[in-house]
């Protein structure tokens, strides 16, 4: 578990300047352990102009974090971009635009646009990043949270369409984020699969059947660990 993060690093004062420096830590969000070798992108959004806004995205550098989840590094703003932080890494889902299975908000996963000329911490756990302007334009430091990665693992759902069963019969299923699948008929035997569930945690599975023009709602659990393949039974 990491411990103590806010007291790890300098908290002298800064004069805001030319040069940016970013450091920080990337954990675990199911039990905030740290991720090694976890993949920091710096990505450069390009302004093209007032009217058009941010139009495009660009990876300018990787770093990569220690064996304590630890990253740092300096660099110099180009003058027409803005800068943020992405982080991946084997078996988690990418924090910068990762859909419903890791996407959190801004305050919990150090995203947000990195502060030109300033200290960028990503190194408290109750930080946001959004609300710490005066602290940075009083001492050049600005305090974001942990960068959280969820990691996934793969729900399969096998559906059996069980005795006595007729062509009428009917189930509409939706697991943990994957899309809802509509399956009809007496002999139904097929496997559902979603690759990329939240892991370290239970998923939610939720289906109706239509039977003898009869419609029931169910929901029941499976617990998915990290980077394993479970497989719910479902016979109706």
């Amino acid at each position: 578990m990491l411990f103590g993060l806010t007291a790890c690093k300098k908290e002298q004062e800064y004069q805001p300047g030319d040069t940016t420096f970013l450091s920080g830590y990337v954990v675990d969000v199911s039990n905030l352990e740290p991720i090694a070798n976890a993949e920091v992108q710096l990505i450069k959004s390009v302004i093209r102009s007032p009217a058009s806004g941010i139009c495009c995205y660009a990876i300018r550098n990787k770093i990569f974090t220690d064996e304590n989840g630890y990253f740092e590094y300096a660099f110099k703003h180009h003058p027409d971009s803005i800068y943020d932080i992405a982080t991946t890494a084997p078996g988690y889902s990418y924090n910068y635009a990762s859909g419903p299975g890791g996407n959190y908000p801004l305050c919990i996963t150090g995203m947000a646009s990195v502060n030109k000329g300033f200290i960028n911490e990503y190194n408290d756990e109750k930080a946001c990043s959004f609300n710490n302007f005066d602290r940075a334009k009083e001492e050049g430091i600005v305090k974001r949270s942990v960068v959280r990665l969820a990691p996934f693992g793969t729900l399969r759902v096998h559906v059996k369409n069980v005795p006595p069963s007729n062509s009428s019969d009917q189930l509409r299923i939706n697991y943990e984020n994957g899309p809802f699948s509509t399956l009809s008929g007496a002999f139904v035997n097929e496997i559902l699969e979603n690759p990329r569930v939240r892991a370290n945690r239970y998923a939610r599975i939720r289906w109706t059947t239509v039977i003898q023009g009869q419609l029931t709602s169910y929901e029941d659990s499976i617990y998915v660990p990290k980077g394993e393949v479970v497989t719910y039974l479902l016979e109706y």
